[in-house]
């Protein structure tokens, strides 16, 4: 299925009530397979109680006590295979030709009455109230294909037509019977394509509705990471990093845990940009970003401040451990190497390092410190880490 949906793919068939869209037909099979699985397994069993309810009328109406045994028989059998094929359907239903089988019930009951018939239990007014009735419930309750509507209509017009004629009515009388069940038919059909139709309508209101809810969603995704993230780098962003950092002191005030602060900056970043092209700079950002999220954990907050300061909030560990971390960080990213306009040059970086104690102070007054740490390493001879103890 495609991601996007085409108010083009709409468009159903008038004679079949059918998606045109065969993709938008074949999701909609999909989806609506055990639904419809359901409610055929459940006018099956209906139907064949009523169906059975039929024998008090034989009890009432018919003297011999033969003939009323085998009408039990005959009807009890057709209603417990249409019974049958209802909890089938209703049990094995996304594994199964529903239609097919609750069709095959349904001409079972048809086949049943005319067996009546031939053996004169019942009178083809019976016989015609049965089987125009079933036609006529099946065709508006049942989510049946057009081909099986087709050959149902058929087969039972065929079947009750004979019927009456066995029973040497008149051909006034067939006549009737005859145009009774076609109008059946015909209203039938034209109940049931408009229950097709409609649902395709509905189903497709609710695929577009789906539709805009995922593009809702992706869209806030989008929208949430624009406003946390640096678009540059992919690192998180200022406000972001102070949402994480004060969450993380609240976590570590509780457990009286241990937190270390770290600020970065790249060493004469500007004559990068001067020398070569911002386009330059901005390629060595990304990968210094990419390093230090490589060598970081990911318990780890990492964030860039702005121009080429970054930030860094390590959890669980002391200040010795910590720097150890920025000491791996501050030597790969001296190892790192670019070429521009022909010739290759690398870059280092200037680290403040702190211990944090949010029961003592702020996030804002650690940073402080951090960045005067920072501050010493650059005036001290550059690409070095200062860890400054409070």
């Amino acid at each position: 299925m495609t991601n996007t949906i085409k108010l083009e793919s709409a468009k159903i068939s008038k004679f079949t009530a059918t998606f045109l869209d065969k993709e938008v037909e074949l999701k909609f099979l999909n989806d609506f397979k055990s639904d419809s699985s359901g409610m055929n397994a459940t006018v099956c069993i209906i139907g064949s109680v009523v169906y059975l309810l039929s024998l008090i009328s034989n009890y009432f109406n018919v003297d011999n006590t033969t003939v009323l045994i085998t009408l039990f028989y005959i009807k009890f059998i057709a209603s417990l295979c249409l019974f049958l094929v209802g909890l089938m359907v209703k049990q094995k239903g996304k594994r199964l030709s529903t239609d097919f089988w609750v069709v095959f019930g349904c001409l079972g009951l048809v086949f049943a009455n005319t067996y009546t018939v031939f053996v004169r239990i019942e009178n083809s007014q019976t016989v015609l109230l049965l089987s125009a009735s079933f036609i006529f419930i099946f065709y508006n309750m049942l989510y049946i294909r057009a081909r099986y509507l087709f050959i149902l209509g058929i087969l039972s017009a065929i079947l009750v037509a004979n019927a009456a004629r066995l029973t040497q009515q008149n051909s006034e009388f067939i006549t009737s019977i005859i145009t009774l069940v076609i109008l059946a038919n015909v209203f039938g059909a034209l109940g049931a394509l408009t229950v097709r139709h409609n649902r395709r309508r509905i189903f497709f209101q609710r695929l577009l509705l789906s539709q805009e809810i995922k593009h809702g969603k992706i869209l806030e995704k989008e929208l949430l990471l624009l406003a946390t993230t640096d678009s540059l780098t992919g690192a998180n962003n200022r406000r972001r990093f102070f949402d994480l950092a004060n969450t993380e002191s609240q976590r570590v005030k509780r457990i009286d845990g241990k937190i270390c602060i770290a600020m970065l900056d790249l060493d004469h970043f500007k004559s990068v940009n001067d020398n070569y092209g911002h386009h330059i700079g901005d390629t060595v950002l990304i990968e210094f970003s990419e390093k230090c999220l490589f060598i970081l954990r990911e318990v780890d907050l990492f964030a860039r401040f702005g121009g080429e300061e970054f930030a860094v909030l390590l959890s669980e560990g002391d200040l010795e451990s910590a720097y150890k971390v920025m000491e791996r960080l501050r030597t790969s990213i001296a190892e790192l190497r670019f070429t521009a306009k022909h010739e290759e040059f690398g870059v280092t970086t200037s680290i403040g390092l702190i211990n944090y104690n949010p029961k003592q102070e702020s996030i804002d007054a650690a940073l402080s410190r951090a960045d005067a740490a920072l501050y010493e390493a650059k005036h001290s001879g550059r690409n070095r880490t200062v860890v400054q103890n409070h």
